[in-house]
């Protein structure tokens, strides 16, 4: 009788359990299930497409010894916004963020275990075959920055083309940018705000991110060969990453300036 009665009451229990996770309000709904499928966000700093001015090309590789799903995925043989990496499996590819515009950095793709995969992300000018293009590194959540950040040694030549790039953790982050000379003498102050980010359904796949072209071209930087860049952001306890590209378009060659 006693373990009868105990039956009841666990049955009872459930129901009760089951009800009240329907009754709950959709978006609670899917806070239950999506503790259960969390995932980490992985950056790619660059997104270009094949047909523009530079091209990316991406190895991933599953090192693990079980499947993994890759959400907000690069393009393969086919498009598709989900992947799956079989055990030890590699694949190679463009980076192509789904509704990306030109000229804008970046997409983002999720895992729940991060840290199964390897990277190779390389940058290249497709225009001139015998550069092999520079590699570009791939930034996991664990590694975003905070605080003042400084990038020394950024070439400057009105051969090169110079890029900075800055990726906010939310919409709308803020950044003070300062640019010095070998004589720390503080030639220029620009301050720049992160954009809007892509969502697709429940994954966000373009960061929050803004670009600042072209700053061989200031007129506050003439004669300078090289310049140190100073990266603040206004929240001191944001996460942020930033790196600069630098592009020879005379030989195709490529350099990176990173956070070190």
């Amino acid at each position: 009788m006693t373990r009868l009665l105990k039956q009841v009451q666990f049955v009872c229990l459930l129901v009760t359990l089951i009800a009240t996770t329907l009754a709950a309000a959709p978006g609670d709904r899917a806070r239950i299930v999506n503790r259960s499928q969390s995932k980490t966000a992985i950056l790619l700093p660059v997104s270009y497409q094949r047909g523009d001015i530079l091209e990316t090309e991406i190895h991933i590789r599953n090192r693990g010894l079980t499947p993994l799903e890759i959400s907000g995925a690069p393009c393969f043989n086919t498009c598709s916004r989900i992947i799956r990496l079989r055990a030890l499996e590699t694949r190679v590819g463009p980076v192509i963020s789904f509704h990306s515009i030109v000229g804008l950095p970046g997409t983002l793709i999720s895992t729940s275990s991060p840290e199964q995969l390897s990277f190779s992300l390389r940058l290249f000018d497709p225009s001139k075959p015998e550069a092999m293009g520079t590699d570009v590194p791939v930034i996991r959540e664990s590694e975003m920055l905070s605080g003042k950040i400084d990038l020394p040694g950024v070439p400057l030549s009105g051969r090169l083309q110079v890029t900075l790039r800055i990726y906010g953790s939310r919409v709308g982050s803020r950044f003070v940018v300062r640019i010095f000379d070998d004589a720390e003498t503080l030639r220029k102050v620009m301050t720049a705000t992160t954009g809007a980010t892509v969502t697709d359904g429940e994954h966000v796949i373009r960061p929050s991110s803004v670009q600042i072209d072209q700053l061989e071209t200031l007129p506050e930087l003439a004669g300078l060969n090289r310049a140190r860049i100073e990266v603040e952001p206004e929240d001191p306890e944001g996460k942020f990453w930033t790196f600069v590209t630098v592009w020879n378009r005379e030989t195709g060659h490529i350099m990176t300036v990173t956070p070190q």
